[in-house]
């Protein structure tokens, strides 16, 4: 089957109808295989967001060539702790030269000397020990970075992300911001070139009154807190990032109610 099949409608119109109905992920594995062309239409779209997982990643790496992977844009990486055969994992991402949004999620040895360099980087449930901030390809060019337990990472390996200007973090679970954390905060809002610092928290035992009343008291405006939120995954098939709705939140010294339980 060829385009010539649809005589009256012009070669550019046919497309955006293809790759139209190609955003759901069934119609387009059918529409790849119609023809050529169609083929060349839709595999950009089937492969503009992946998932490598501990279940698929075997699949994946025989089903997968280079051409396929350098058209991926959202990668997300959940190997959960799991075995992987390190050979299979470093030939995949040397193809995903072109990822601008990264999801980690409990990586045992973080790839970090990938070669794509995403603008956005979300790390989850990663012994932090693990990261390398000055000597890994990936954070050459990051500008959003969220990181959970980010407030365990010293301000120096901050300070070395040239192109950071989103930073986000979390105590994660029942950590708390204590005065260690206060002063990271206050260190990341001396970095010039920090547009947002946003900060997560689940419950007031992260806080506690007074650490709520000095972050409360910090005038500067990049700072924004915000309850924690536990969509990542969700928010990253979904092609939303978690900067999206920050502005919501920008008036939370006022909006944002620390009641005895939790922050709402």
């Amino acid at each position: 089957m060829t385009t010539t099949a649809f005589p009256w409608l012009p070669v550019e119109i046919l497309r955006i109808i293809i790759e139209t109905a190609a955003r759901d992920n069934r119609t387009a594995v059918i529409l790849a295989i119609v023809c050529r062309t169609f083929n060349q239409w839709t595999t950009p779209i089937l492969y503009n967001t992946i998932a490598i997982t501990p279940s698929n990643i075997g699949n994946l790496y025989h089903a997968c060539n280079g051409l396929k992977l350098s058209y991926t844009r959202n990668l997300f990486l959940n190997m959960a702790w799991e075995p992987t055969p390190r050979h299979v994992l470093e030939k995949m991402l040397q193809s995903c030269r072109n990822v601008s949004r990264l999801l980690l999620l409990a990586v045992h040895a973080p790839p970090f000397d990938a070669p794509m360099r995403p603008d956005q980087i979300i790390i989850i449930n990663i012994e932090l020990s693990t990261l390398n901030w000055q000597k890994s390809n990936i954070f050459e060019h990051a500008t959003h970075i969220f990181v959970e337990h980010g407030f365990q990472i010293e301000i120096e390996h901050w300070r070395a992300l040239k192109a950071l200007t989103h930073v986000g973090m979390s105590g994660g679970g029942w950590y708390p911001i204590d005065v260690q954390c206060m002063a990271l905060i206050h260190d990341l809002l001396t970095l010039p070139s920090i547009k947002i610092l946003l900060v997560c928290c689940t419950t007031t035992r992260q806080l506690g009154d007074e650490g709520w009343v000095k972050l409360a008291k910090t005038s500067d405006k990049r700072l924004i807190v915000r309850p924690a939120f536990f969509d990542h995954i969700a928010r990253f098939g979904a092609g939303r990032s978690i900067w999206d709705d920050v502005d919501k939140f920008r008036d939370w010294r006022t909006s944002v109610r620390v009641t005895g339980a939790k922050v709402e």
